[in-house]
């Protein structure tokens, strides 16, 4: 009897929804996970642990973690000012930028925003570089392969001064 409580609760789509959101907002309300919202949770989950990863990779400057956070396919981009498209060019891009930019990297993400689909994650979030005082745009959408959360997708712009709110 005490495995099937068990069981029941741990399934129970009512105490997972309420996690959900107590744990996480989402801009869009009328959210409907079409797996349930354990499994909704648990992809959401995911997905912000991979968001941190790319931040902890960037302070870090890993090519070879940045490397494994991609989705190595052709369709794969990255823009930040240049537009870089598949595997290759976008690890060459990474490989060039934590070779030559001089200053180091200390991000805060403010105002986290997310949709989380069956294979696909859209993450998009202001970061502040307490280095050079900067704030940046960036927008990360994921795609669920093999069981893993993997980048496909990474703009990030500089928001000038006089843009700022």
């Amino acid at each position: 009897m005490t495995s099937y409580s068990m069981w029941k609760a741990a399934n129970d789509d009512k105490l997972w929804k309420s996690l959900y959101h107590k744990e996480f907002t989402e801009k869009h309300v009328n959210v409907n996970p079409v797996n349930g919202w354990k499994a909704h949770y648990a992809a959401t989950k995911a997905v912000i642990d991979v968001k941190y990863e790319f931040f902890n990779i960037i302070v870090s400057r890993s090519l070879d973690r940045m490397a494994s956070l991609w989705l190595n396919a052709d369709q794969v981009q990255c823009i930040d000012g240049e537009h870089f498209s598949g595997y290759d060019a976008v690890m060459r891009r990474w490989e060039f930028c934590f070779d030559n930019w001089p200053i180091g990297y200390d991000l805060e993400d403010l105002d986290v925003q997310f949709r989380i689909q069956t294979t696909l994650a859209c993450v998009t979030t202001h970061a502040i570089d307490h280095v050079i005082a900067g704030l940046f745009r960036l927008s990360n959408v994921f795609q669920l392969h093999n069981g893993r959360w993997l980048l496909v997708h990474h703009h990030g712009s500089y928001v000038p001064p006089h843009q700022r709110c």
